[in-house]
């Protein structure tokens, strides 16, 4: 499961924001491939998660994999960051990261 852009669970996330006025960039599909709890640094326990998705970017055929954390705050929302990198890698076996 992926959280898309409106903070709804999602199999299907769209890049750009939807419709805008470069229009949409693509779509991507996925799911989680890892979740792990990491050791507590503060009093929130704290939740990692792996996903891969994969689709068309700019009209490209990719796969991104990325991790990101989260914990769960006093009033029960989620906070979660995504400090490490990401892959993407293309159909034709280029390969980036960010």
């Amino acid at each position: 499961m992926i959280v898309n852009q409106y903070g709804n669970p999602s199999d299907r996330v769209s890049y750009g924001g939807g419709d805008n006025v470069r229009g949409n960039l693509g779509e991507l599909r996925g799911k989680v491939t890892v979740q792990r709890i990491l050791p507590l640094d503060s009093a929130h326990p704290k939740c990692e998660t792996s996903f891969e998705i994969s689709g068309t970017i700019l009209g490209v055929q990719a796969t991104v994999m990325r991790p990101y954390w989260s914990i769960v705050r006093q009033d029960g929302t989620l906070y979660g960051e995504c400090p490490w990198q990401a892959i993407i890698m293309t159909k034709e076996g280029k390969m980036g990261t960010w």
